[in-house]
């Protein structure tokens, strides 16, 4: 995607992180439960602010992916797996 000189660089960052976690399971290996689920909630305000339906069916797919993320943190905090 070419991008123009007056596009937001974080509007760039944002996207290029949404496009990343939305294509497979890109996430660094030393980034824990806790730490996903904070962007996830970030990315999905951000999304949320820009009051756009590409936007909003961002937030709906990031909404999926924090209530999974959830699931998982509630599965795993009576272990002995780190969740961060």
């Amino acid at each position: 995607m070419k991008r123009g000189y007056t596009e937001n660089y974080l509007d760039v960052c944002i996207e290029d992180i949404y496009a990343a976690i939305s294509t497979g399971n890109n996430w660094p290996k030393s980034m824990g439960i806790v730490e996903r689920l904070e962007l996830l909630t970030n990315l999905r305000s951000y999304y949320e602010e820009q009051d756009t339906p590409e936007g909003y069916r961002k937030c709906a797919y990031l909404s999926k992916g924090i209530g999974i993320l959830e699931v998982f943190k509630s599965n795993i905090s009576g272990s002995n797996i780190p969740t961060n």
